[in-house]
């Protein structure tokens, strides 16, 4: 390479990133993520009156003790952190893996600045499995998706991004979920770590992973109004659709694994447990779990845009969610 073209190289990235939205990186903040600390949930302290997940209030009459109440929330939250590892895995890690794939220019150092995530992000799917080990072997549990199978809203995701015919469609669906996945993490952090009822180990293992993300959202969040400003009409009509129905897969609750937990810690049969989890949890129910759940994401994407185009705002509707 000649110098005139590196200069005109430099030239055209420095322009680019002139442009490109502001977004913050460890370094700018003065602090360092927490994959360099390797630290790990080494042991499982129990304390009085306190518990592992959010109580859901109706399900509460049909446990006979406490400890049940507390080893059924102890296998919802292992639910949560087998799904922390599905995320990074299978989400947050390819949406950052296959940048280049994309069909419109990244400037150097926010790609360069994502790919550093990657290494946060594997290290917050390994705190999640160390920590559901050490649950798991002291109530006696099992997760729900076992050996290859897939938490639900992968498979919802999967079905999604299986429907569509070209690899450029696919790519830019592996970015937005990407997207739509890190508008939402800290909310669902905050339900632990906001929580003074909730585990210390359990507050401290949501509180050490909401510290990156941060971090994570800022950069993805930028990456989103970067590569909406680079689609022409027809591909933002597309990313409006897809950011809906990706949105409403991401928020959907899993009632069937309520059941198996439920049925897992109480003497009641798995056909009990789906008798009494779907009577509590009705569409109206349903709809409400996923309009908190999508809420953070909803306000991203009423900024950026994608609720302008009648296609998002058709889908929204259709699920049940005012937009």
């Amino acid at each position: 390479m000649t110098n005139t073209q590196i200069i005109t190289t430099e030239v055209r990235n420095f322009t680019s990133l002139r442009s490109y939205p502001s977004y913050i990186t460890f370094e700018h903040v003065g602090k360092l993520p927490t994959c360099v600390d390797q630290k790990f949930e080494k042991n499982l302290i129990l304390e009085e009156s306190k518990i592992f997940y959010p109580k859901i209030d109706k399900l509460e009459a049909y446990f006979s003790s406490e400890y049940e109440s507390l080893r059924f929330g102890a296998a919802q939250f292992c639910g949560f952190l087998h799904d922390t590892i599905a995320v990074e895995h299978s989400i947050v890690i390819p949406a950052i893996r296959d940048l280049y794939k994309l069909p419109f220019h990244i400037p150097v150092q926010p790609i360069e600045d994502l790919f550093k995530l990657i290494t946060d992000e594997g290290h917050h799917a390994a705190q999640a499995l160390s920590f559901i080990n050490i649950i798991k072997q002291h109530f006696d549990l099992e997760i729900c998706e076992n050996g290859d199978k897939l938490p639900l809203f992968l498979r919802r995701l999967e079905k999604q991004k299986s429907e569509l015919s070209s690899d450029l469609d696919k790519s830019l669906f592996t970015m937005i979920i990407g997207i739509v996945t890190e508008t939402r993490i800290s909310k669902e952090l905050g339900q632990f770590t906001n929580n003074e009822y909730i585990i210390s180990a359990v507050r401290e293992n949501c509180s050490s992973h909401q510290h990156d993300e941060t971090i994570h959202a800022s950069q993805f969040r930028a990456l989103g109004e970067w590569s909406w400003s680079q689609f022409d009409d027809e591909q933002k009509e597309l990313a409006a659709e897809l950011y809906a129905k990706t949105t409403i897969a991401r928020s959907l609750p899993d009632i069937s694994r309520i059941a198996f937990y439920m049925s897992q810690v109480t003497s009641y049969s798995r056909e009990r447990c789906d008798k009494i989890v779907n009577k509590i949890f009705t569409p109206d129910v349903i709809r409400e779990e996923m309009l908190i759940a999508a809420r953070p994401t909803i306000f991203f994407l009423r900024k950026l845009g994608v609720l302008d185009f009648k296609v998002a705002r058709e889908i929204f509707t259709k699920a049940g969610v005012t937009v």
